[in-house]
């Protein structure tokens, strides 16, 4: 769900008419939503998918909280 989170915010900013396929590793079992967001942006930067130099940032990142699943996630 974090995996799932992470690209939904990133999709306005990756370059259309990609496929992207993200498998989730035994250490995602245990990293933050933080950690999570910050891989997928740098994986996305890495392969050069994100527009023209397009910022993203999480909404985490801004307000240290925010609602994923229904539930409020604070980063700490």
């Amino acid at each position: 769900r974090l995996m799932r989170e992470s690209i939904r915010r990133s999709l306005p900013h990756i370059q259309a008419g990609r496929d992207l396929l993200l498998i989730a590793r035994a250490p995602a079992r245990t990293a933050s939503y933080a950690e999570i967001d910050s891989a997928i942006t740098q994986l996305l930067r890495r392969a050069h998918l994100l527009e023209n130099g397009a910022r993203v940032q999480s909404q985490a990142n801004r307000s240290g909280c925010r609602k994923l699943a229904g539930q409020e996630v604070c980063l700490q």
